[in-house]
């Protein structure tokens, strides 16, 4: 299981090449996924985005989510090469609308939630820049939130972790059963158990949670070899760090997280 506590791109000037005026790549780091980066494209059905970093960092992942493409793969300015595919997916955009505080106006794509990551072989150090090709097949191709930098690589949780929903959507009824919904997309809510941590690991685990806390937005991914089973997830923190000593001198602990868009 990994965890990235610390987006590396929020350090980060973003740009890309043909990106259109109100879906620029600086988007990519948007408090919102859904206010996201796009781009309109006829013959090349790549997209090219240039994540330069204020100074050099040191990076293994690239998250992403929100999208409608088809096929992403990033390089370091060393060369080093980080790549994935994935499904073919339909996108519809008859979303509602949202405003964010700036005024801008931001159109929800409700049928794309597709979320996924790609990790380089090994840590690369004293990344200055990342390129990201981004490829797709509808027109126009875009992107949301992404998450760059190095991964921390959590003790494994216990197998019987939960997976739930927060379902915000709004009901009324009558006495006599008529039911009118207001339908709300339900926000995916995951818990996580683990045991046996000796005091090291749990206090560089504290330290990473207090450096975000509840409301604080990581990716996670509890099978990073095996993403058919369970892609990654864009979330906060839901629930506060706690810890209990066990009996063998290990602790244990719980980390619940809520999909964020």
């Amino acid at each position: 299981m990994k965890i990235l506590f610390d987006n590396a791109a929020s350090r980060a000037t973003i740009s890309s090449i043909n990106e259109l005026a109100n879906y620029p790549a600086s988007n990519l780091v948007s408090p919102f996924a859904e206010e996201r980066w796009q781009e309109d494209f006829s013959e090349d059905p790549a997209a090219v985005i240039t994540v330069t970093f204020d100074n050099p960092e040191d990076i293994d992942s690239l998250f992403f989510t929100y999208t409608n493409a088809t096929g992403i793969y990033a390089v370091t300015n060393t060369g080093a090469i980080a790549h994935g595919y994935m499904h073919d997916v339909e996108a519809t955009d008859d979303g509602e609308e949202i405003v964010t505080d700036d005024g801008y106006d931001i159109g929800i794509i409700e049928a794309i939630k597709l979320s996924d990551g790609i990790y380089w072989d090994s840590v690369q150090e004293d990344v200055t820049s990342v390129t990201i090709y981004v490829f797709g097949t509808e027109n126009p191709l875009y992107l949301g939130e992404i998450g760059l930098g190095l991964s921390y690589s959590m003790p494994n949780p216990l197998a019987n972790f939960g997976e739930g929903f927060e379902d915000n959507s709004i009901i009324a009824s009558s006495q006599y059963g008529q039911v009118v919904q207001n339908y709300i997309d339900p926000l995916a809510v995951d818990s996580y158990n683990f045991v046996g941590v000796t005091r090291e690991t749990l206090v560089d685990i504290k330290e990473k949670y207090k450096a975000v806390g509840v409301g604080g937005k990581v990716w996670v991914d509890l099978t990073s070899e095996k993403h058919e089973f369970k892609t990654p997830m864009y979330a906060v923190i839901s629930a506060p760090f706690q810890s209990a000593l066990m009996g063998n001198g290990k602790y244990s602990f719980t980390l619940s997280f809520t999909e964020a868009r």
